[in-house]
């Protein structure tokens, strides 16, 4: 096929990896020569392909023509996906396993275009996480931090990136940040590195933009030993007061246990002059 037919036969392309999705506006006979051609290109690839009017899968993704021209999406899973959610016994926090309930629906509202699609989904969910132990407690606990279908337009809109790539490096980092905006590279104490350290400013103009006019400081931490990681320290003796109280025969001491922790003077921080939260 000529590649100029090609191109104007092309009205969407897209890829992620190996993925393609692609809109082809003519006859599946043109389609089907335009691949056979691209493939012969280089022996080391192999394109295989799915043609549809109606419908086409790409990733999670399927989208669908409706009866009124319009198009449908709703989400796609692999019939050899196991679904093999964390356990519940398993060490993971439980705020990182109620992220992932969390975002598994954010991605369903995303997907499905209908409330009905995405209730169906919620339901297979709820169904597989149960079946790897997550008790009913801790799902609706989960889910009621989720956000509603009906704030789906908002998802959307806050999940398009910007298309130039100078406007996308310019907006990293906080979007208002004023020039006296102070930033702490925080670094363990030895008082060799205190003497010769400071923040490299000649490593600022490779910044976001949004972060060079901010001022950076070195601010020290004390170092941890193993007496740190001993937080609480008890003491168990007898009292100088202790009651003796007579059961029978039997003398019962009352024990006095002291229990604390490191005190004020021993800080987690040295104080660094221009440095503030």
């Amino acid at each position: 096929m000529n590649p100029a037919r090609a191109r104007a036969a092309i009205v969407i392309h897209k890829r992620y990896i190996d993925d393609g999705f692609l809109v082809w506006r003519g006859s599946l006979e043109a389609l089907s020569l335009f691949l056979q051609q691209l493939g012969s290109t280089n022996d080391a690839v192999r394109i295989t392909h799915t043609a549809s009017a109606s419908s086409a899968i790409f990733l999670d993704l399927r989208f669908s023509r409706t009866s009124a021209d319009g198009l449908a999406t709703d989400v796609y899973q692999k019939p050899i996906n196991k679904y093999l959610y964390p356990l519940w016994t398993s060490e993971i926090p439980r705020d990182t396993l109620a992220g992932i309930a969390i975002g598994e629906i954010i991605r369903y509202i995303k997907r499905c275009s209908s409330r009905k699609k995405f209730v169906r989904m919620l339901k297979l969910l709820t169904d597989r996480l149960r079946a790897r132990g997550w008790p009913d407690w801790f799902l609706r606990l989960a889910f009621s931090r989720a956000p509603l279908y009906n704030e789906r337009a908002n998802l959307l809109q806050s999940s398009v990136p910007s298309l130039n790539y100078v406007d996308m490096i310019a907006n990293l980092g906080p979007r208002r940040l004023g020039p006296e905006r102070t930033f702490a590279l925080i670094l363990d104490y030895s008082s060799a590195a205190a003497k010769t350290f400071s923040f490299p400013k000649k490593y600022t103009d490779l910044l976001p933009p949004a972060f060079r006019q901010a001022r950076f400081v070195t601010a020290w931490r004390k170092p941890r030993k193993l007496g740190d990681l001993l937080r609480y320290r008890i003491t168990t003796t007898e009292s100088a007061s202790s009651l003796a109280l007579a059961d029978g025969d039997a003398i019962v001491a009352e024990d006095s246990v002291e229990e604390w922790s490191e005190g004020s003077d021993d800080a987690d921080f040295f104080h660094c002059g221009d440095f503030y939260p």
